[in-house]
């Protein structure tokens, strides 16, 4: 507002008692200033207070917890895992072991069903090969250790 405009509604609030904007001092916008701070200082408090319970005073605890428990799509990361570790060494019986922790009766139907939820989804073609190629030796060792027994 100009100087001129600043004495106009001066000169009309003071003389021709029209309606003004209330005009604040700086006492005023002072208070507010302590207003503002002590609200932003509380929610920081609040803060560090929650995260002091949550990750020192209470944290979660999570015992003997297997990959059994996880839901369809971390289970599908799980099976990845193993495939990926099964394609760089070529270990059979520590992709079963491994497979094992999912307690399913079969290892090879729980990389089935985790090809079968990964092409549903949309996983990568690489991660789909490799889960297919560790799907293909489980059943190659189950039908080769079904025939060898007599």
């Amino acid at each position: 507002m100009s100087v001129l405009g600043f004495m106009r509604q001066g000169f009309h609030c003071a003389f021709l008692y029209t309606s003004c904007p209330p005009v604040r001092s700086v006492a005023q916008y002072g208070g507010m200033f302590w207003r503002w701070l002590f609200f932003l200082l509380f929610i920081a408090l609040g803060v560090a207070a929650g995260l002091i319970y949550g990750w020192v005073i209470n944290p979660a605890q999570y015992t003997d917890a297997s990959p059994a428990l996880l839901k369809e799509d971390y289970r599908t990361d799980y099976v990845l895992m193993v495939a990926e570790t099964f394609s760089s060494g070529q270990d059979l019986s520590v992709a079963i072991d491994r497979l094992e922790y999912l307690e399913s009766p079969d290892p090879a139907q729980a990389v089935l069903e985790a090809v079968d939820f990964a092409e549903r989804v949309g996983y990568h073609p690489d991660d789909l090969l490799q889960m297919r190629s560790l799907l293909s030796a489980l059943q190659a060792g189950s039908q080769g250790g079904a025939g060898a027994s007599p």
